[in-house]
């Protein structure tokens, strides 16, 4: 959980989740806040990530 998580009613609550093998981030979920005075909606972010070369860069493949 990032620092956002907290026990307080009127704070949404987040799940980060980290790839153990290489430390990167795979998804990061919001959780409402049931009576915030600001109500706010279910979000997910899906992070993907790859590895590019010089050489793929240089040729225009990026």
């Amino acid at each position: 959980m990032c620092p956002a998580a907290t026990a307080t009613p009127s704070r949404a609550e987040r799940a980060l989740t980290i790839n153990a093998d290489n430390g990167l981030p795979i998804r990061d979920e919001v959780f409402p806040a049931k009576n915030s005075p600001n109500p706010s909606k279910y979000a997910v972010v899906t992070y993907k990530s790859s590895r590019v070369t010089l050489a793929d860069v240089a040729a225009g493949k990026i």
